[in-house]
């Protein structure tokens, strides 16, 4: 998953306690019914210039009006583990965020691509601290067929949590780290990845 746009960042922080409730429990809400800091956000992401959408959406031909009366938002919450790695020995290479599976499994598989003289460049894990990463898929329906979607993530690391060996981890995240690599693997032709892999969000 690529990072989120600010537009995106900036309308999750202005959403309320209470809509975002209501998306997480599987409602649509009106995008008109939301608070005016939302629905300007929304204003300037849509309209503003340079936004991308393709010509045949261009916003003043599907939305004449501004933002539509039954444009609805609506949104799809994921949680998986992110896993928070703790420097060894001084390590530079050490990430220094939170690591999803998918990137954990990507790192894996750099490390595995003997035939690349810069695979050791990767990061070993050693020691972790234990997380969650919510994922908020948002989608935007604006009328005529015309979707926007919207992702952004958050994780949640306590600083004091247990610390554990790779090797340790519980299973639940040794199988959620396991599907993620053959996931990777598949996704890469069953071959390791040869181009670095850098440490964003999954």
């Amino acid at each position: 998953i690529t990072a989120p746009t600010w537009p995106t960042l900036q309308l999750f922080a202005t959403l309320p306690a209470s809509a975002k409730a209501r998306l997480k429990n599987g409602e649509a809400l009106l995008i008109t019914g939301l608070p005016e800091p939302s629905n300007e956000i929304l204003r300037k992401s849509l309209f503003g210039a340079g936004q991308p959408i393709p010509a045949a959406w261009e916003p003043t031909n599907v939305m004449p009006n501004g933002l539509p009366i039954a444009g609805t938002i609506s949104a799809k919450v994921e949680t998986s583990s992110v896993l928070s790695p703790l420097p060894d020995g001084g390590d530079p290479k050490t990430p220094t965020v939170p690591l999803g599976a998918t990137q954990v499994a990507e790192l894996r598989l750099w490390r595995e691509d003997k035939e690349n003289p810069h695979s050791m460049d990767s990061p070993l894990l050693h020691r972790v601290r234990l997380g969650k990463r919510t994922t908020w898929r948002f989608e935007l329906s604006l009328g005529n067929g015309v979707i926007r979607h919207m992702v952004i993530s958050e994780d949640d690391v306590d600083p004091k949590s247990k610390i554990y060996l790779m090797a340790d981890l519980p299973a639940s995240v040794k199988a959620e780290l396991e599907t993620a690599y053959k996931a990777a693997t598949q996704w890469r032709g069953g071959q390791p990845p040869r181009t670095r892999v850098s440490a964003v969000p999954n």
